[in-house]
Formats: C-alpha cells, sequence, structure tokens
C-alpha cells in the first residue's frame, strides 16, 4: 500500500500557511512595552506643571508666570524627577525599557506607587514589592513590581480527541469566500490556530500546536471517511521542519483502503500552526522588572488613562522632595495642602490635549536626550530646549587680572617659636605597662610537696595484716596522677590569685 505524494492543491494551502506563519510571527507577542524604544512626549511633565500651578493658585500664592522664583521652582522640581530616577540601581533595573529609565522609574524612586498602594490597571492591580531598605530620600527601595489579576479566569484546556473547532479565518477575504461571516471570529484566548479543511475558509483554534494537529487530524478523518472505507491516521512530527520553539510543526499521515479503480491509498497532511495575533494570555500572576511582566501588557492596557491619584502622588513628592533639600529657593510646598488626586481630574477635564495615559508612565522617558533633566513646565515643552537670547558671555571684559605685584600684609611678626615635639618613647616604655600586670602572677612559683602513700594495718583472727596494694597501684601510675594534679593544682591557684 503507497502513499500518494502531497496534491498540487494541498501544496498551495501549505505554502499559503507558511507565509500566514511569518506574518503572524511578525505580530505575535509584539509587547509594546519592549518594541517600542522609550521616547520623550512630556504629558506627565507638564501635568506635574500645572498641578504646582493650581496648588498655587488655591493657596493664594501670588507669583507672575515670569517670576524667578517659579522658574527655579520649575527646575527644581525637575532635578528632584531625575535625581529620583537614577536614585539606586534597583530603581532603574525595575523600571527600564531598551535600557533607559521610564517615568515609572520615577514613580518608584519618590516612593508614588507604594504609596497608593494596589492600582488598577486592566484585568490586574499593580504593586509596588518593597524590601526595608530605603533610599536616600526615605522611600521604600523597590525590589520588583506584581501585576495580580483582579479575577480568576482559567485557561482554555485542548478539546478531545474527534472533536474539532471552526472559526473565521484572520486572513479570510468576504470579498472571496462567503464563508467568512458563517462562523464565530477566533477568539483572543487561543494562542493558536491552524487552516481548517480545505476550501472551507475557516480556521481551528488550538492552546498548543498538539491541539492544532490533533484537530486537524479528527476533521480529516471525518470528511475523508464519508468517501473511503478502513481510514486511518497517525501523528507524528514533521521531519521536515524539525521544532526549535513553539509553535512546533507536526505531520499527519492518512491511510484508507484504495476505492474500486482507484490507487489512491492515502495522503501526507503538514500542519504548520499559526501565532494568532490578537492573543491575550489568561491573567496570571507576574512578578519582576517591567521587562518581566510585559507579557501580560496590552495595547488596551496601555491606552487606559493614569489613575489621577497616582499622578497626584507623583506630583506631590517631587515637590515635598525638591523644597526638602538644601538651599531651596523655588516657592514654598504645603504639606496641609498637598496635590489632590480632583486636581488631577480637574486638570484633564480642563486640558483635553493633556490626558496622561499608561503608555506615558511605562513606555515614555521624563526628558528628551537634549536636557540634563527632567523638564517640568505647565506649557507645551519642546523636544529641544531653546538657548536664551542674548547668550550670556562667560568671559567678562574687563577680565580681572590675578598676575599683579601687589602683596597683602600680614602684620608684624609675632614672635612664636618653633613648636617642641614630646620625646618619643622606647620600646621597653610601651611594653612596661604590660609587663608590669599581675606581679603577684609573675612571682608565682609551685611550692615543693611531698607524701606518702598510707598503708593501714590491722589484726584479724591473731593474724597482723598491712593493706598496701593501693599503693603499688597509685606507684604503677604515678606519672599519670602527678599531671592531673598538677593541672588542677594550677587551676585553683590561679582562681585565688585573680580573685584576691
Amino acid at each position: 500500500m503507497s502513499i500518494n505524494k502531497v496534491k498540487p492543491w494541498r501544496q498551495c494551502v501549505i505554502v499559503w500557511a507558511l507565509v500566514s506563519v511569518l506574518f503572524a510571527q511578525q505580530q505575535a507577542y509584539a509587547n509594546p512595552v519592549l518594541a517600542l524604544a522609550p521616547v520623550f512626549e512630556g504629558v506627565i511633565n507638564r501635568v506635574v506643571g500645572k498641578a504646582i500651578v493650581m496648588n498655587l493658585s488655591e493657596r493664594g500664592v501670588i507669583y507672575a508666570a515670569n517670576d524667578a522664583a517659579f522658574a527655579r521652582t520649575m527646575t527644581l522640581v525637575g532635578q528632584a524627577a531625575n535625581d529620583a530616577t537614577w536614585a539606586s540601581a534597583a530603581v532603574t533595573t525595575v523600571a527600564a525599557v531598551a535600557g533607559a529609565p521610564v517615568w515609572l522609574s520615577t514613580a518608584l524612586g519618590v516612593g508614588a506607587i507604594a504609596a497608593v498602594g494596589a492600582i488598577a490597571w486592566g484585568a490586574y492591580q499593580l504593586t509596588q514589592n518593597s524590601d526595608v531598605s530605603t533610599l536616600p530620600n526615605g522611600s521604600p527601595s523597590p525590589k520588583s513590581l506584581t501585576l495580580t489579576p483582579t479575577t480568576s479566569t482559567p485557561p482554555p484546556q485542548p478539546i478531545g480527541n474527534g472533536s474539532w473547532s471552526s472559526y473565521t479565518s484572520p486572513l479570510c477575504n468576504p470579498a472571496i469566500t462567503t464563508t467568512c461571516g458563517m462562523n464565530a471570529q477566533l477568539p483572543n484566548s487561543l494562542p493558536y490556530y491552524t487552516q481548517g479543511y480545505p476550501n472551507s475558509g475557516t480556521v481551528i483554534g488550538c492552546v498548543s500546536a498538539l491541539d492544532c494537529v490533533t484537530q486537524r487530524a479528527a476533521a480529516e478523518a471525518h470528511f475523508q471517511s464519508s468517501a473511503v472505507i478502513n481510514l486511518n491516521y497517525a501523528i507524528a512530527p514533521n521531519p521536515v521542519s524539525p521544532c526549535l520553539a513553539e509553535p512546533c510543526s507536526y505531520r499527519i499521515t492518512v491511510t484508507w483502503d484504495p476505492l474500486p479503480g482507484s490507487t489512491v491509498s492515502g495522503e501526507v497532511i503538514d500542519v504548520y500552526p499559526t501565532t494568532n495575533s490578537s492573543y491575550v494570555p489568561s491573567p496570571t500572576t507576574r512578578t519582576g522588572t517591567l521587562n518581566d511582566i510585559a507579557g501580560a501588557i496590552t495595547p488596551d492596557m496601555l491606552n487606559q488613562p493614569l489613575p489621577d491619584a497616582l499622578l497626584a502622588q507623583i506630583a506631590n513628592r517631587l515637590w515635598q522632595i525638591a523644597a526638602s533639600n538644601p538651599g531651596y529657593n523655588g516657592l514654598p510646598y504645603s504639606a496641609t495642602n498637598p496635590i489632590t488626586a480632583n486636581d488631577i481630574s480637574s486638570i484633564r477635564s480642563q486640558n483635553p490635549d493633556i490626558t496622561p495615559k499608561w503608555n506615558d508612565l511605562v513606555n515614555t522617558t521624563p526628558s528628551a536626550p537634549s536636557y540634563p533633566t527632567v523638564p517640568i513646565s505647565p506649557d507645551p515643552i519642546p523636544v529641544t530646549p531653546t538657548n536664551p537670547s542674548p547668550v550670556p558671555n562667560p568671559n567678562p571684559s574687563p577680565v580681572p587680572n590675578p598676575s599683579n605685584n601687589t602683596q597683602v600684609n600680614l602684620g608684624p611678626d609675632p614672635g612664636i617659636g618653633q613648636p617642641a615635639l614630646e620625646a618619643i618613647p622606647s620600646a621597653s616604655d610601651i611594653l612596661k605597662p604590660l609587663l608590669d600586670l599581675f606581679p603577684d602572677l609573675r612571682n608565682f612559683s609551685m611550692p615543693g610537696h611531698s607524701g606518702e602513700c598510707p598503708r593501714p594495718t590491722f589484726d584479724v583472727f591473731g593474724k597482723s595484716i598491712q593493706m598496701n596494694s593501693q599503693c603499688d597501684l597509685a606507684e604503677q601510675n604515678r606519672a599519670v596522677i602527678f599531671s592531673i594534679m598538677t593541672v588542677t593544682w594550677l587551676v585553683i591557684a590561679l582562681f585565688i590569685v585573680l580573685s584576691a
């Protein structure tokens, strides 16, 4: 029994599947946090600036728009943001994109996320895990970030043997195939799909490559069994395309008894699962750096507005840190009248063009490459800073000439003699205090003693008996007993001398 080669129309299907794989791999898991380099948008910078302006107005602090104190306030708050961004290696390691810190680094550096607590973000809550150490500004040192699902959604399971699914192909063109609208859309909970029964305009949705090929084999057996007899199939890894990473490729070998007048006894189907570009993983707890949790961040999550409470904490803590630094000469910060979430909400309503989103927090640098510090301003911030005009002259004229012949008169000689040095002590002088310690102990000597083993004698039944066995035994072990008693005597004598 032989198996024919793949039919021409099936070759077209395989080519289409390969193209689909390449196309989908360009989109699959194209996480926006990891794919984009950090850019400067200046949205959060403006919100912080406007929040300070609104707070000053509510408190009745009078200043002019071109007031030097106001400009110093914006500059010093920007310096505080820059310091917080680079406060420690822990901050820049936890929150960085393409090696550069983003506004999330600043929020961690000032402890804004820790102050807000669990922050709702999509189907998750974002929290900052801190250890017992603190940053220079007193806020907890961030150790990692955690995304915790707000609801428990079990992931999809493989379809059992003998069953298959049918969804509209993401590449189906209704103008060409009328069956596009006859099936449900491919769910974003399924990470892969593969070609359904040929010419049906459908795909099979699956949770793994093995699930894909199992469903495809079941579908093939169902449709072919109506025209042939004794159909069997076997599934094996594709020998032409070894598996290096999911989704793997598989081969289905289908056999049947030839029909009368036919020599066709089977077929070979290579299944190349395609990654679902709209796949959204089931929410699971993720802990680590921004790159570690990025797999759970979706475009919809990035487009959600930042919580007003978080923005208020960022603005408050930056201004508070700047005002607490020595030499602060900006406008005063009030701990009793801080920036509130209601202030941020008012700024949003009054400035529709300023809508900070999560993307501005996790994928935007606090400053442009041309800025040495973080620019803070209620007005739009240009990417390239403008040079002040006229340019200050760093070389004033006339230039002071330090090379003149003017001599400084130090006054009359006070007649103070040369300082005298103390005599250098000798080695014996240095060691004398130690050598003089415990004079009694230094003069101690072991007294001489002598003794004789007692040999008692007694009369029994008219005979005189002398006991000398113990003396013989002691004499035989004289050296051992002498050593033990010598040490015992020395220890007792030492305690007596030291306690005197």
